[in-house]
């Protein structure tokens, strides 16, 4: 049974492609008693695609490393070793295309902006690029924002879960400067390199040690006889 009656339901449903809530009668006439719905919507074109200014589509992502925009992983010495950096993620065949080799620095823009940062020459696909969205300007000095993933990506959301289009965006790379060493992207995850042998392998060595001496668990708490704000059982008089 799903909480789908109308008397117990928290909302009669919403239109997903307007984001119009359903009218009560409506949701009524449906009958749900209890069942689940399934909702399918009709296919949407992108809002935004490549074109011939802007011939690529690039895409955000996480690395195993990292969580969001790393105010807790950043400061871990390990993960900040093996993924101490952002990058853009190349197919090997649009980077031939394109000119660019293994830690070459590229330029990626967008409609609205752009993201500087070393290449990975990877094992994605042809037409697409790839940018980690871990990586802002809260552990940087300057102004120079063109590191982080949505400066390139579209100010649009679902109409119902108002969730951000942050995966999509018409863009076009270009090279900047040669490399100076390989991108920083792990080796480990699927930002491996396309070859690997011109890539050092991932390493989170952390020179942090802590010796603990082994101590005995503290006392349980007691249980109370009473969970507060519980109304207590009534008593039989004897």
């Amino acid at each position: 049974m799903f909480p789908t009656d109308p008397t117990v339901c928290e909302a009669f449903g919403h239109d997903l492609i307007t984001g119009g809530a359903v009218e009560p009668d409506r949701y009524k006439a449906m009958r749900p008693n209890g069942r689940a719905f399934l909702k399918a919507a009709p296919y949407l074109p992108l809002p935004e695609g490549p074109d011939d200014e802007h011939p690529l589509l690039a895409t955000s992502g996480r690395t195993a490393y990292h969580f969001h925009t790393r105010t807790k992983t950043g400061r871990s010495r390990r993960l900040h070793r093996a993924a101490p950096g952002p990058w853009v993620e190349l197919s090997a065949h649009d980077a031939a295309e394109l000119g660019v080799t293994e830690g070459d620095v590229v330029r990626v823009t967008s409609p609205r902006g752009t993201v500087e940062a070393p290449a990975r020459i990877g094992r994605g696909r042809d037409g697409v690029v790839f940018l980690p969205f871990h990586f802002g300007y809260w552990d940087t000095a300057g102004e120079d924002h063109t590191r982080a993933a949505n400066e390139l990506t579209i100010t649009e959301w679902d109409p119902v879960s108002k969730q951000p289009l942050f995966k999509l965006a018409a863009v076009r790379v270009e090279k900047v400067a040669d490399g100076r060493s390989p991108a920083p992207a792990p080796t480990t995850t699927a930002s491996a390199p396309a070859d690997g042998s011109a890539v050092p392998p991932t390493r989170g060595d952390d020179d942090v040690r802590e010796d603990i001496d082994v101590a005995e668990p503290p006392e349980s708490p007691p249980t109370p006889g009473h969970v507060p704000n519980v109304p207590q059982p009534a008593t039989r008089e004897a």
